[in-house]
């Protein structure tokens, strides 16, 4: 009898490409590879009928299925995702998670027990009326990170779903929780779930990270986006070609409670299962920038790390990053953000003479806040108010302003010119 390897070599070349992704993918059996073959083909011709003209999936027949069905990934720590492995992670510190976090219950957790978190939902509104159907818990395990999913295959067996998850949570005794958005969609959800079951979610009672913040502070002038899967695949080399589009989960999940086919959801858990992964890879990498700022790769990451720095009250380490980026960034919008920003900092602390030279490259750049602070400085600190008013007419002259800024710098010409009158008079009437 020919096995299973030979049969696929019948297949058209479309079908073996696919066989060959999927039977590269770790911590799956054969029959999960095939689950999932058969899902990805369903799909694409699913997609071009209406629901009432779908046809069913060949050996429909229900499969008798727990109210949970729980899947794992393992995934070895030595695998290198571009310039890092998460065997790593054993350097993370508790001070460089409370860096991050901004969250000083960070100073008190094991980072050896931090759990990652995300769900997948019936919808992407939120609210009461969307129940998340799938919750992924990764973690480290020996010489393995684990992604552990359980998946609800029946609505009305919710309670059920989460007293599993409660025995999970409580023999594994995480220390700390992190999510990608979880402060605005799944730890909010997941709450609303177990108050409708009259529980307490064990997930509420840990500190949290919702590591979307510091995300988007560190790559958002490098990256166009900030999605979860985007960074993973562009920092970490984690691919997700084949990966599902978000958007298209709730209805393969609605497609799985009439056909009773877990076909239907694997590749739904498999990309749970990569958020986890990619979630843990991003923080360690995280954590390794504001640790050694020369991990980064590009000027704009710098300027993000700063934000990070000065949100912690880190002035020095934000001053660094800040003067990294004026002096040696290329890009226009981000030299302008740091020369910017660092001008504050050395206002705040009274540096003014230093900030000068950082408020005229922002007026020669046309930028108002130059000729702002400049006419400000040499108002009120040099006492130059002359100075100050060829300033403000040299920014009438060499820029445009609008709006607010138009109405506060027309003020200004204003007041010094009736400064300087006032001050001329008083000198007549001396004389």
């Amino acid at each position: 009898m020919r096995n299973l390897k030979d049969k696929l070599k019948d297949m058209d070349r479309d079908v073996q490409q696919k066989w060959q992704a999927i039977d590269e993918t770790p911590g799956i059996s054969t029959r999960e590879k095939l689950e999932k073959l058969v899902e990805m083909n369903l799909r694409r011709k699913l997609g071009s009928v209406s629901r009432k003209e779908k046809p069913a999936p060949p050996n429909s027949l229900p499969e008798e299925l727990d109210a949970v069905v729980v899947r794992e990934y393992q995934y070895n720590l030595d695998a290198p995702y571009k310039r890092i492995r998460l065997n790593s992670w054993t350097q993370v510190t508790r001070e460089s998670l409370h860096l991050i976090s901004r969250n000083p219950q960070f100073l008190q957790v094991d980072p050896a027990r931090i759990v990652f978190f995300d769900t997948e939902t019936t919808g992407l509104a939120g609210g009461t009326g969307t129940v998340p159907f799938m919750y992924g818990f990764g973690y480290f395990a020996g010489d393995f990170f684990r992604s552990t999913v359980f998946i609800l295959t029946d609505l009305a067996r919710e309670a059920d779903f989460l007293a599993r998850i409660d025995g999970f949570l409580e023999e594994r005794r995480f220390s700390a929780v992190v999510t990608f958005n979880g402060n605005t969609f799944d730890m909010p959800l997941v709450e609303a779930r177990y108050i409708l079951q009259r529980r307490r979610s064990p997930l509420h009672r840990l500190p949290h990270l919702d590591f979307l913040t510091p995300a988007r502070m560190i790559w958002k002038h490098t990256f166009e986006s900030r999605r979860l899967g985007y960074l993973a695949e562009m920092l970490l080399d984690i691919s997700r070609s084949e990966d599902i589009d978000g958007s298209q989960i709730p209805s393969l999940y609605f497609e799985f409670l009439r056909t009773r086919r877990m076909a239907m959801l694997a590749s739904v858990i498999e990309h749970n299962a990569l958020d986890l992964l990619s979630l843990a890879g991003l923080l360690l990498l995280a954590v390794f920038y504001t640790r050694d700022i020369s991990w980064t790769s590009d000027v704009g990451e710098i300027l993000g790390l700063s934000r990070v720095f000065e949100r912690m009250g880190d002035w020095e380490r934000t001053e660094e990053c800040l003067r990294i980026v004026s002096e040696s960034a290329t890009r226009e919008p981000v030299r302008t953000d740091a020369v910017k920003r660092l001008g504050r900092l050395l206002k705040s602390r009274k540096l003014y003479h230093e900030a000068i030279h950082l408020w005229q490259i922002l007026a020669d750049s046309r930028q108002e806040i130059g000729f702002r602070e400049l006419s400000i400085h040499y108002e009120h600190r040099e006492k130059n108010p002359l100075k100050a008013l060829e300033i403000v007419e040299k920014a009438f002259e060499s820029m445009s302003c609008g709006g607010r800024e138009q109405v506060g710098m027309e003020k200004r010409l204003r007041r010094l010119r009736d400064k300087l009158a006032k001050w001329r008079e008083e000198e007549e009437s001396d004389e």
